[in-house]
This record gives C-alpha cells, sequence and structure tokens, in this order.
C-alpha cells in the first residue's frame, strides 16, 4: 500500500477479504477495520513507519458478512515510498484462544465465588472480559402466560440489545426462539450469522443496529434440571465453531456444579444456624433434651440432661437406649414409652430413674416420635423436667452401675 495509507488495486487478497473487486480503490484504509480495532491498526501502522515492520491481530470488514480476523504484518518497502501490509486468516485462532481464555477464567471463579449471583455475574464478565465477547447474559423462565425470561445476570457495561428485545421461552407467532429451544430441550443452539438468520430471529434488526455477528446459547443443568441458558454474543460471525461450541459447553457443565455447590452449602449454613440456635435455646433450658438416632444411640443432649444423670452432656453421645431403661426403676413405664415409639406416637409420664452417683430423680418425662411426611420415623426426642436430685439413696433397690 502506498504511504498515502490508500489499499492498492494489484493485491487479489485485499478482493478476497472485502468481497468488493473494485470499491475498495480510493477507499482510506481504516474503513476496511471493524471500528474497535481501528486505533490498535493506527498505532501498528505508526510503528511500521517507524521501525519497518509491525504485525497485529484485528477485524477486517467483509461485504459478504460480518467482521474477521486477520493477522496483519505490515512492512515498509525500502526506496519504494510505501507499504506492504499482508493479511493472514486467524479466525480460528482468535476465536479458539478466547474460549480458552474463558474457561481458565471461569475455573478460578467457580472456585472464589461465595454465593450464587456474584457466580453468574462473574461469568458474563469473563466472557466479555476474558474471552472478547460482545455481550453474555444468564436467563431463567417466568411461569407466566407471555414466558417470560429473568434477566438473572449480565455482564458490566453491557451493550442495549437486550432492552430493545423481548425474548420468550414459550411458542409464538414466529416459533420457539433460541433460547426457548435451549430451556425446552437441554439443547445447544448456535447462529453463525445472527443478521442474515431468519426464522425465529425477529431480531436480527438489532442485532445488526450492535453489530452482534453470531450468538451461542448454552442449557445449564443443575441436579440433572435445566436451571437457565447462558447466552453469549459476538461480533465476528462464525465465532462459535465445533471446538468453540465444546469448550463453552465443558464451561456451562462446571457453572452447574458450581450452582449446585453453592445451593448446598447455602442449605447447610442454614441447617447450622436453625441447630445452632437450637442448642442455644435447649442449653439454657431447664428440661433435659435427649435426641436418639434409629439405632437408640444419643446423637444430642443438651447441658440439663447431663446434669440430670450426673454426667456431662457430651458423655451420653453415642450411649444406646438401653442404658438409660435400665436406669428406670419401673419396668411397666419403659414398656409403655417403647409401645408408644413403635407406634409412632408421643408418650408422657412421671418415672423414678437412678443418677450414676447412686441418688434417684423423680421426673416427667415426655417422649415425641419425629415423622417424615411419608410417615418415615426419622429420630426421637426426650424431654424430662430436670430436678435437683434427691440425695436418699436407695435401701430396697442397689443402683446399675455406670
Amino acid at each position: 500500500m502506498a504511504r498515502n495509507r490508500r489499499p492498492t488495486p494489484r493485491r487479489e487478497t485485499a478482493t478476497r477479504i472485502t468481497g468488493a473487486e473494485g470499491a475498495i480503490v480510493g477507499a482510506r484504509l481504516w474503513s476496511l477495520v471493524a471500528t474497535p480495532d481501528r486505533v490498535g491498526a493506527q498505532v501498528g501502522w505508526r510503528r511500521a513507519q517507524s521501525q519497518g515492520s509491525a504485525v497485529e491481530r484485528l477485524r477486517l470488514l467483509s461485504a459478504g458478512s460480518g467482521p474477521r480476523w486477520y493477522e496483519a504484518r505490515a512492512s515498509t518497502v525500502a526506496g519504494a515510498g510505501g507499504t506492504v501490509v499482508a493479511p493472514r486468516d486467524v479466525q480460528s485462532e482468535v476465536v479458539a484462544q478466547r474460549a480458552h481464555a474463558t474457561l481458565s477464567l471461569a475455573t478460578r471463579i467457580l472456585l472464589d465465588a461465595d454465593d450464587e449471583a456474584t457466580l453468574l455475574t462473574e461469568i458474563c464478565n469473563c466472557r466479555v472480559d476474558a474471552g472478547g465477547y460482545a455481550l453474555a447474559w444468564y436467563a431463567r423462565p417466568v411461569e407466566d402466560a407471555a414466558g417470560s425470561l429473568e434477566r438473572v445476570a449480565v455482564n458490566r457495561h453491557p451493550v442495549g440489545y437486550l432492552d430493545e428485545i423481548r425474548p420468550s421461552w414459550r411458542a409464538g407467532e414466529n416459533g420457539t426462539g433460541m433460547i426457548g429451544t435451549v430451556l425446552l430441550q437441554g439443547a445447544t443452539v448456535a447462529l453463525d450469522d445472527a443478521v442474515a438468520f431468519d426464522g425465529g430471529n425477529p431480531w436480527r434488526l438489532v442485532a445488526k443496529r450492535y453489530g452482534i455477528g453470531s450468538v451461542i446459547s448454552l442449557p445449564v443443568e443443575v441436579d440433572g434440571r435445566i436451571d437457565g441458558a447462558l447466552t453469549v454474543y459476538a461480533v465476528e460471525t462464525e465465532a462459535f465453531g465445533p471446538e468453540v461450541r465444546s469448550l463453552l459447553t465443558l464451561l456451562t457443565d462446571e457453572v452447574g456444579d458450581g450452582i449446585a455447590r453453592l445451593r448446598e452449602r447455602a442449605v447447610l449454613a442454614e441447617t447450622r444456624a436453625e441447630v445452632s440456635a437450637f442448642e442455644v435455646v435447649t442449653n439454657l433450658a431447664r428440661a433435659a433434651v435427649v435426641i436418639f438416632d434409629l439405632d437408640g444411640a444419643v446423637t444430642y443432649a443438651n447441658g440439663a440432661a447431663g446434669q440430670a444423670v450426673g454426667l456431662e452432656a457430651e458423655d451420653l453421645l453415642g450411649r444406646d437406649h438401653t442404658w438409660f431403661q435400665d436406669r428406670f426403676v419401673d419396668a411397666s413405664f419403659v414398656e409403655e414409652m417403647l409401645v408408644a415409639v413403635g407406634e409412632h406416637r408421643p408418650w408422657n409420664g412421671s418415672a423414678t430413674f437412678h443418677r450414676v452417683d447412686g441418688a434417684t430423680v423423680r421426673t416427667e418425662i415426655s417422649v415425641n416420635p419425629v415423622i417424615d411426611y411419608d410417615g418415615t420415623l426419622l429420630y426421637v426426642v426426650v424431654i424430662m423436667t430436670a430436678p435437683a436430685p434427691d440425695a436418699t439413696p436407695l435401701e430396697d433397690r442397689a443402683a446399675p452401675s455406670r
């Protein structure tokens, strides 16, 4: 190319790239470069002028499709007063590298995320920041007549495309859109040319206005169910070939696993909070509380329960129910209590039992089987009053050994 930055009419490569036989003659060089890459192209051009050569990766415009990635090598011709620009098609290399970069960063996000909202937002951000895509968002279906989509997460500083479209997951006059197909069928859908594709894509004019060349939408499965769709938009056409689709599918699989782990963690934290509150309440209570599992072993005992029998509460954990039964003076009391438990019904009564120090205690006892929704016995909660022990030794019955 001459130093006046106008393309040479003798290079067939330029004709093939732009798809225009003679229209590029007399055109300014920057008109062939995609707008986001023009600053980089100008820097490379100046470097070639000052250093003799430069290599830049940029997107060149084509009359037949959207921008496409090329590696442009510019070299000045000594004594000729011009610069030769030799472009090489690197579209497949660039899109694959972007997908790998996205996967690498997303792996760190999955490890660091503490909640679901942050995870999904940062995954969308990394698609744009590391992957170089135009837009990424996560949608979940809304159960309404319109088949609306909830915008759960979107990358920072998104383009206005999403504000102008009203996608639906239900079939409409234009059929089921790509996100609807993803959510209903659990299949990945990609458009190599978002502007040219007509079927089921009434938003192609909006896509053209925002410079969107291709789109891919992938299902995210959580615990065997489709949770939502992760949709990514690229400036280039054909940005989601087989290799890229494979990498992005792997990423969405990891996102689904990450969501499942965070939900399990949230449930566990809630359960721990409930258990902590339960322990605080029962430890402050004067009533003795003991919980037995299905094997009849103690899984929980509060401080009052330990005081009632003369042991530390932790010393009761793991003890079999027979250890407690043998301490009761009235055998018929034990029989009635066991029958009630076997029939999954509560039972109340009064009884005298031996403490480990040989003293006796008279107490009121409430036995409460805890039943699942399907009638399955989960565990048994025993609540006893915890009066101060009667230090009078028994004269007619020896206390059982500890």
